[in-house]
This record gives structure tokens, sequence and C-alpha cells, in this order.
């Protein structure tokens, strides 16, 4: 296996953004790749195909730092996967539906989940 071409999605990302997920956000069939900058919690997407970016922006600003994602999947059947995320410090789970960048729809899944329950 070789490669002979370099091809960059983007060059330079700054230390503080994590890739959080790389999952279908829009429905097109193709991974688009979620981040989160772990300093600011902002949290952003790119709507990829193949290498190359064709979408994207800002998800949430300033999301504070007990917010972990718990799971990443299609909750609601729409064929584009929605982001489950849990508050460390008081066990709320709540439910992002995504629409490729936007939250279609929003709320709470259960508030107060013991720590030893875990997501599989």
């Amino acid at each position: 296996t070789s490669i002979s071409k370099m091809d960059y999605s983007s060059r330079g990302i700054p230390g503080n953004w994590q890739i959080k997920a790389v999952v279908d956000f829009d429905g097109d069939g193709k991974a688009d790749i979620l981040w989160q900058d772990i300093v600011s919690g902002d949290v952003a997407m790119w709507l990829m195909d193949g290498v190359k970016i064709v979408g994207g922006g800002l998800v949430s600003h300033g999301l504070p730092n007990a917010w972990q994602i718990l799971a990443v999947a299609d909750y609601n059947g729409d064929g584009k996967n929605d982001i489950l995320w849990k508050n460390t410090a008081n066990g709320d789970v709540y439910a992002w539906f995504m629409d490729g960048v936007a939250i279609s729809d929003k709320g709470y899944v259960v508030m107060g989940m013991p720590p030893e329950w875990q997501a599989k």
C-alpha cells in the first residue's frame, strides 16, 4: 500500500480541538467529523465528502466541561446520527437530535443517572 497523493481536509488544527465522533450526521451516507474545543467547550462539525469539507460550522458555543459525549447513534430513526450527552457532575443525560450541523430537537433523557450505570 502506498499513498500517491497527499490531500488534506485542513492543516494545522489547534491542539485544543479534539475529534469526538466520525459518523454520518447529515444522512448522505458519508462520515462527518464532530469536533470539540476542550478549552472553550465549543462544538463544531465538518460535513464531509471523502477528504473534502463540503459544509459545517459551529453547533454549540461554550458547552461546560462537565458535559461529555456518552454515545452517538441515530436515536430517532431519520438516518442521521444524534448525540447523547452526560453531565459528569450530576448524572443528567441530554440528547441532541441532529440534522447536519443543526440541532433539530433536544431534551433531557434522564436526570441524575447514577454513576454506576454506563451506556453500552
